[in-house]
């Protein structure tokens, strides 16, 4: 029987040949499988340096080292104080120029309506006018005839003039009460569009102002804090205020060496040493790729950590016995 270890570190092999009878009678002798012993090392299964996004002073750090938190707890709070103005005075335009879209509402439904007045005026001018040209075609047979004076008959002429002028203005006044409701809905419209620019800037001030709050991007552990109250950050600033780790999870990695990288896969058994804690898991997934200076490949494997007995940056071993 043959028994290889690998041990990654130091590259050597070391190996142990015992001869049974079966070997003395010439016949050959069954190998196992190696076992693969890695070095490891515990990470958060996720952790992120948190910054400001905007310009200001820290004026609540909610939080310190060791402080377990849950997804979208506030952490910091930055004071801009001139950002928060601005965002009141522009809610307050916002206001006012809703107002004028009711008010240009408003002025379309009393357009709509002179028009109407209008329309109906000019539809009686027309009526009237018809019968003052009727009247004035009786009078012309009359006096025809005979059977009228001049003056009756120059009397309807006037008339059926002043018909003819009446129903040209209300002709008019109706065209000029359909561009005022043109105009009106023009109005309407623009005042509309003032609005929703006033919504838009709205918006982008109450994200800006939404940027002084620092949230959690998931349940976590904070392990890193960097600045604390008063603290004048800068946008421009790369600094992080604090570091979170998701910590209920850990991931173990390890690096496979070019020689053995072929024989792990995806989902293969392993157990892991950690301190006096020896835990059996499975390969949760591989680079599927060596690293171009070092020749290995990454794998990690994922465990539990709901008591937190593995914190990040311990040192772990695995032992793989991959099939050949």
């Amino acid at each position: 029987m043959v028994m290889i270890k690998r041990c990654h570190g130091a590259g050597v092999l070391v190996g142990l040949m015992v001869m049974g009878a079966g070997l003395a009678r010439g016949e050959s002798p069954a190998t196992a499988p190696a076992t693969l012993e890695l070095p490891a090392t515990v990470e958060a299964y996720e952790q992120a340096d948190l910054y400001a996004k905007t310009s200001g002073y820290i004026s609540d750090l909610r939080v310190d080292i060791g402080s377990r938190v849950r997804a979208g707890e506030v952490l910091a709070v930055i004071d801009v104080p001139e950002l928060v103005k601005e965002l009141e005075t522009t809610r307050a335009q916002e206001g006012v120029k809703e107002a004028g879209v009711n008010a240009s509402e408003s002025h379309v439904t009393q357009a709509e309506k002179l028009a109407q007045q209008a329309a109906r005026q000019a539809d009686r001018a027309k009526a009237d006018l018809e019968l003052k040209e009727i009247t004035l075609r009786r009078k012309q047979e009359l006096f025809a005839g005979k059977a009228t004076t001049q003056q009756d008959l120059d009397e309807a002429r006037l008339q059926r003039q002043a018909g003819e002028a009446d129903l040209q203005i209300a002709i008019a006044k109706t065209e000029a009460a359909q561009a005022d409701i043109a105009s009106a809905k023009a109005d309407q419209v623009s005042a509309a569009a003032q609005v929703q620019a006033a919504k838009a800037q709205v918006e982008q001030l109450e994200a800006l102002v939404s940027y002084t709050h620092v949230i959690a991007p998931f349940d976590g552990l904070i392990t890193r804090k960097y600045m604390d109250r008063g603290a004048l950050l800068q946008a421009s600033n790369r600094s992080p205020i604090v570091t979170i780790q998701r910590v209920d999870k850990v991931r173990v990695v390890a690096y496979v060496p070019e020689s053995d990288a072929g024989r792990i896969k995806y989902g293969d058994s392993a157990k892991i040493k950690i301190g006096k804690n020896e835990i059996a898991g499975k390969v949760s997934r591989t680079s599927a790729s060596l690293d171009w200076q070092t020749r290995t490949m990454r794998i990690e494997i994922d465990l539990p950590n709901g008591e937190g007995k593995f914190l990040n940056g311990m040192f772990a071993q695995v032992l793989f016995t991959p099939a050949e």
